[in-house]
């Protein structure tokens, strides 16, 4: 069976061969008759006559086709055979296609050629071959389905097998290969939508597919709070988002450093204090420059441990404001608690005469 279609194959494929190669070897003054042979067209027709070259480009990707075929390369056989006839559209490159086609299991796209063939082809084709191509047909139509498909979006996307083929409303159902397949309509602002479906020869099946529109969704406003630049002052809002300088964090600061200078200062003190009494001896007489240095001991020591008496007083001082902000929250000025509220912490510190205070209200 196989021999017998190769063999006719062949055999119309070499009419065929005929036809590219007279227009290309007369040379005829007149492209538009010599293409009309060539075709089996009318010159009624208001297809534009091919150019030579045209023809000889058709008549090269034909051989091709030929040598591509007997090679069993079915699939670029195809193609070779299809971009002739897009150069010179001949009705006998359609039998071909079709041919071509079954080889591949392309059920469908045979069906369609078989009856362009026909069609174009009209009263040129010999009775054997139309009975040939009626058998043909009836074999193809037990190997494909026609498919109907509805939307309720006009002018939608149909694809078969992702692969675009039609758009809504069809003006005929969709013949397709027997066997399974995806089923898409798509269209801008909706939901795209697939169906499975799986066709018998010779089936006639209706499909609904039903788009639903995007959901539009609000815009996204993001609100960003700038927090208050105010410091707290009287009367002022505790309650409202502010920068505060850090009144107890440069306190502690100043009562490390004045609490350091203090212990630095007394330890200068001692030595100097360490110095004196090494100096110091029980004779009277002594000698006039030894009391000298003793003098000038003294005088540091006593220099220095006053400095060190006043960096403790301050250190003492700034250590109780110090605590005074860490227990206030900050150092601005204490507002009256609400209702609920604890009573705020109340602290004082100063200096006197020999004296250092501190006094506060929990």
């Amino acid at each position: 069976m196989m021999s017998t279609r190769r063999c006719t194959f062949r055999g119309a494929c070499l009419a065929a061969a005929l036809g590219w190669a007279y227009p290309a070897a007369a040379q005829d003054p007149d492209p538009v008759d010599a293409a009309a042979d060539a075709t089996g067209s009318s010159e009624t027709e208001a297809k534009p006559a091919p150019s030579q070259e045209d023809v000889k480009r058709a008549a090269s990707h034909f051989e091709r086709g030929l040598q591509l075929y007997n090679d069993a390369e079915y699939r670029l056989a195809l193609i070779e055979f299809e971009r002739a006839y897009q150069l010179v559209p001949n009705y006998r490159v359609k039998y071909n296609i079709a041919q071509v086609s079954i080889q591949i299991g392309r059920y469908a796209h045979a069906l369609r050629a078989l009856e362009a063939y026909l069609e174009e082809g009209g009263d040129q084709i010999s009775s054997e071959r139309r009975t040939q191509v009626e058998a043909d047909l009836k074999m193809l139509a037990g190997r494909t389905a026609r498919v109907a498909v509805t939307s309720n979006v006009e002018g939608a996307e149909i694809l078969l097998d992702d692969s675009v083929v039609a758009q809504t409303p069809l003006s005929a159902p969709l013949l397709i290969d027997a066997g399974e397949h995806r089923i898409t309509v798509r269209q801008r602002g909706y939901q795209p939508r697939t169906e499975g479906v799986t066709l018998a020869g010779g089936d006639e099946v209706e499909i609904g597919i039903e788009l639903v529109p995007v959901k539009k969704t609000e815009p996204v406003v993001i609100v960003k709070e700038v927090p208050n630049q105010r410091q707290a002052g009287p009367g002022f809002d505790r309650g409202v988002e502010k920068d505060e300088f850090p009144y107890a964090t440069v306190a502690w600061v100043t009562t490390g450093v004045l609490a350091a200078g203090a212990v630095a200062s007394g330890v200068i003190g001692l030595t100097h204090k360490r110095e004196l009494d090494n100096l110091a001896v029980p004779d009277p007489d002594q000698d006039e420059n030894v009391r000298d240095d003793m003098d000038d001991a003294q005088k540091k020591a006593q220099t220095w441990f006053l400095v060190s008496d006043i960096l403790t007083g301050t250190a003492v001082v700034a250590g109780a404001v110090s605590l005074y902000l860490t227990l206030s929250g900050s150092g601005s000025t204490e507002t009256a608690p609400s209702a609920g509220q604890s009573k705020p912490i109340r602290l004082q510190a100063g200096v006197g005469m020999n004296q250092l205070w501190l006094k506060g209200q929990f």
